[in-house]
């Protein structure tokens, strides 16, 4: 063959070959395994009429070659797949502004017009997709003079193989938490979410992510399990009580009235403590009852323990009641004095009477208004101090009600003595016949007639 010859064969070839690069391969294949390393875009393909069929796991190059060029790529899932697709380029800025959209053959819109901002690499959609035909649609909204490529790999992700939970034992306190985590495996599975759930809630409970609840004593078992492929892991809850230490009361003494009531309080030790209730006890229900509240009544005048004891650990403590008659208020009082008048030097007690007569309180405080007349002592003694008046007061305790006396004293009268003045110089004194000869008749010569009668002497005789 000559060599002219031969250039027209080839030239032919080359023809078939660029002819049939631009033929669509039918769009209802199913998935099928890679048979080349690299998938070619084939143009045209801007609709889904036309789109190319993809091979998964396997790269496809492709390339926008005019204004507004769009690329249409179909694959077929027989079955429900877990898919990502990766876009790869050069970092050229033209890939930049590309979109991309994920849609089904009922033409629904699966992920719209997602911005292609890394030219380089990235993750444009990482989805489960039941089993159907989709669309994978690349837009470019630039005008372009050149071609410029692109290539994407659609890969599926496999399944969860395993799960795990960060502790396989825990024990715990009623009323502690803790949270568990689920690793689920392999690392590049799409659906890592995983379920939580407890074989017996009454004892500890766990939420959705993972939180568990300490209930009561005993022991529960916590599933994690997870969404995709139904793995499952197991942790051991046990959950013990806290014990109680001691208990105090207060208050720890307390006096009321029969019929009145009290309430005492008891703080159980540790404040943690899981069983923190206490039982209630009198050491004598006749004088005071108390209820499982520590509610405390007065039933008759007396003395009486209350004891509040725990249930966990039998902890006592004790409070000392004190129950007495009820109290009768002050009405009035008034002043019972046997006498008004006392002389100097002489003593009264006068007594305070009160309204009513059984009151219960019957403590009063007394008063002197000049206590250089007469004073008074806490018991109502009077002494007279000197001649004059002064009024005495008592005051009640309870009610601060009040009453008055009025207290004369009086010099102090010789007993027996009938005097006369003796004469001074330049004075005469006459006297009534009846004093003379008389043996206690006398004469006070140091004292004038006034001075003389308010010492309280009789006198016989009067100035000239």
């Amino acid at each position: 063959m000559t060599t002219n010859r031969w250039k027209k064969v080839l030239n032919k070839l080359l023809l078939v070959g660029l002819f049939t690069s631009f033929i669509s391969v039918p769009t209802s294949v199913s998935v099928q395994a890679a048979t080349s390393p690299v998938t070619v875009e084939k143009e045209f393909n801007g609709d889904n009429a036309r789109a190319n069929n993809l091979i998964l796991n396997q790269k496809t190059q492709g390339s926008f070659s005019g204004k507004q060029d769009t690329d249409v790529y179909a694959l077929t899932l027989t079955t429900a797949s877990d898919i990502q697709l990766v876009f790869n380029g050069s970092g050229n800025a033209i890939e930049q502004l590309a979109t991309f959209q994920l849609s089904n053959s009922a033409g629904k819109v699966l992920v719209n017009a997602k911005k292609v901002t890394n030219g380089t690499s990235q993750t444009l959609i990482k989805q489960s997709l039941p089993k159907g035909k989709y669309y994978f649609s690349f837009k470019n909204t630039q005008n372009l003079t050149t071609a410029k490529n692109y290539h994407f790999t659609l890969t599926t992700l496999p399944p969860v193989s395993g799960v795990s939970i960060s502790q396989k034992e825990k024990s715990l306190y009623v009323n502690e938490t803790t949270t568990l985590s689920a690793t689920v495996a392999p690392n590049n599975t799409l659906n890592k979410a995983v379920s939580w759930t407890s074989s017996n809630t009454a004892i500890a409970t766990v939420d959705t992510k993972g939180k568990v609840t300490a209930k009561k004593a005993g022991s529960a078992t916590i599933t994690a399990k997870s969404q995709n492929g139904n793995k499952t892991a197991t942790a051991k809850i046990t959950v013990k009580n806290r014990n109680v230490t001691g208990v105090s009361v207060s208050p720890t003494s307390k006096t009321i009235e029969i019929g009145a009531t009290t309430t005492v309080s008891a703080t159980v030790s540790p404040a943690n403590a899981t069983i923190k209730t206490v039982s209630w006890t009198s050491s004598d229900s006749k004088i005071a009852t108390v209820d499982s509240k520590g509610k405390i009544i007065g039933k008759k005048a007396g003395k009486v323990t209350i004891t509040a004891t725990t249930t966990d650990g039998k902890k006592t403590a004790k409070a000392n009641i004190t129950v007495q008659a009820k109290k009768v208020a002050v009405k009035s009082v008034s002043i019972n004095a046997p006498t008004k008048t006392i002389t100097v030097g002489k003593s009264t007690t006068v007594k305070a009477t009160f309204n009513p007569s059984n009151a219960s309180n019957k403590g009063v405080t007394w008063k002197s208004s000049n206590t250089k007349v007469a004073t008074i002592d806490a018991n109502g003694k009077i002494v007279g101090k000197k001649a004059g008046k002064t009024t005495i007061t008592v005051t009640t305790k309870d009610g601060k009600k009040t009453a008055t006396v009025n207290i004369t004293v009086n010099a102090t009268k010789p007993i027996g003595k009938t005097v006369y003045i003796a004469p001074k110089s330049g004075k005469k004194y006459h006297f009534d016949p009846h004093c003379r000869g008389l043996k206690n008749a006398h004469s006070v010569s140091s004292m004038t007639e006034n001075q003389a009668k308010s010492a309280g002497y009789n006198l016989c005789g009067w100035e000239d």
